[in-house]
């Protein structure tokens, strides 16, 4: 069996945010790496990260490169169900609609991607299109008697996972890991491996000289086509979060919309950038876009201030490279409180109002 990692790629190369997924994909042997461009950078990197073999997916070989939508597309037919499978997929293909997984002669069990938007994207349409189980926040993977057996970084241990019916394993690589691929696993059940770790230079994987390369036409995704009604510009709606040095987050311990409101005031008054956690952010109190933690935006400011955060596991992954933490919480024994560098156990509400008045 062989792994495919899907890469959103561009002019620039591969983004350093990637490169965790790369990693992961690399480590269980045999890749395909599925691309969005494929450009002298990107090829460079993949030849020295030990990818032999690269598919190019162009919506038009002189326009721009293929989008979310027509990636899964094309992935759904490059990896579904194997031809003598009498079943037909979910979207209505038949076995004789599959060109693109003859030309290829892949099989792959194992599909990686980064945990960016894009990647997100993929993955979830093609867990849709496929029937198939996606895993995220993924820190390690091995393949063991035939199964998938992988490590998420939200402290719930080993999740082991069986790709059946032809259709592969789907994983999300976990956010803000850099590479570290050991050269010497070969992706054999039993012994294949790969971890995403911090201290691992990327020139640590076995190079090639360079990958053949396929262009394959993107398959059409029929969708309706979408318009731009509108363009937000990102510091209308607040700084960016993951260039922050000094975050102050919304918890579900301030009770009330008006009061995130009024932490986003203060916080915006002494210059440091406002974010959330999830309880806020579903009860509609903030947007989005303040998402902090695994399934929103991963930071790593030099401050990060919390307002009746409890501290849940996704959480607490997406702030683990906060420099000091502080907690405001009235509960002691809070998962942020432990992990907090200064802890204030109280009221969030009226600690925020004594700051206010400050």
């Amino acid at each position: 069996m062989s792994t495919v990692v899907v890469l959103e790629t561009g002019e620039a190369g591969v983004p350093e945010g990637t490169l965790g997924a790369l990693a992961l994909a690399v480590g269980l042997g045999d890749v395909l790496a599925v691309v969005s461009h494929a450009g002298p950078d990107v090829l460079a990197t993949l030849a020295a990260a030990g990818v032999a073999e690269v598919a190019a997916l162009t919506a038009d070989p002189s326009g721009p490169p293929a989008d979310a939508a027509q990636v899964a597309a094309t992935l759904a037919q490059l990896l579904g169900p194997d031809p003598d499978d009498a079943r037909t997929p979910a979207d209505g293909r038949t076995p004789a609609d599959e060109p693109t997984r003859a030309d290829t002669g892949r099989h792959a069990d194992v599909v990686v991607a980064a945990p960016t938007p894009w990647g997100r994207e993929v993955q979830g349409r093609l867990a849709v299109r496929l029937g198939a189980p996606l895993v995220t926040g993924v820190e390690q993977v091995r393949r063991t008697d035939g199964r998938v057996v992988v490590v998420v970084d939200a402290g719930d241990g080993t999740t082991a996972v069986r790709s059946t019916a032809g259709r592969p394993v789907l994983l999300l690589a976990a956010p803000g890991l850099p590479v570290d691929a050991d050269p010497a696993h070969d992706g054999a059940d039993g012994g294949g491996g790969a971890r995403a770790g911090r201290d691992v230079p990327t020139d640590g994987l076995r190079a090639v000289a360079a990958p053949i390369v396929r262009r394959l036409p993107a398959a059409p995704t029929a969708v309706p086509a979408v318009g731009v009604a509108s363009v937000v510009d990102e510091d209308a709606v607040g700084a960016p979060l993951a260039r922050a040095r000094v975050v102050v987050a919304a918890g579900r311990g301030l009770g009330s919309a008006a009061q995130a409101d009024a932490l986003r005031r203060w916080t915006e008054s002494v210059g440091a950038v406002f974010g959330s956690a999830r309880g806020p952010v579903e009860a509609g109190w903030v947007p989005f876009d303040r998402l902090i933690g695994q399934t929103g935006t991963t930071i790593s400011p030099d401050v990060y201030v919390t307002f009746g955060v409890s501290g849940a596991p996704q959480h607490l992954a997406g702030v683990r490279d906060a420099g000091t933490i502080v907690a405001v919480n009235s509960d002691p024994d809070a998962p942020i409180m432990r992990g907090a560098d200064v802890a204030v156990v109280g009221d969030a509400v009226a600690v925020l109002r004594l700051l206010s008045r400050a």
